[in-house]
């Protein structure tokens, strides 16, 4: 016999909007996990002493340095926001941290 569960309270469309509004509210503001790789990102490589470093190598050791781990997706997005990103001949990608770009939508 399964037990009924009780019905949803039914919203008006302004409480909606505020209890989502809420929960946005405590997680991170937007974009300042991606400023937080990116800073990660370039203190590493300064570490480092070097500009050009394969991606998945420099995500594991920027991973070790956040109090988060970022998925390697959002972490992809950031390296391509902010540098150039290639692929060489044998599949590896780089980061290259001496080509920055200019973010086209910087929230």
């Amino acid at each position: 016999m399964k037990t009924p569960t009780p019905p949803k309270p039914t919203l008006t469309t302004g409480q909606l909007y505020k209890q989502l509004e809420a929960e946005c509210l405590k997680e991170d503001t937007r974009g300042e996990k991606g400023v937080q790789m990116k800073e990660a990102a370039e203190l590493l490589a300064k570490e480092i002493g070097q500009k050009k470093l394969v991606f998945r190598v420099f995500y594991a050791m920027v991973c070790d340095r956040l109090d988060f781990t970022p998925k390697r997706s959002h972490f992809n997005n950031v390296c391509n926001k902010y540098w150039e990103v290639s692929k060489d001949s044998s599949g590896l990608i780089w980061v290259d941290l001496s080509k920055p770009k200019t973010p086209k939508n910087s929230r």
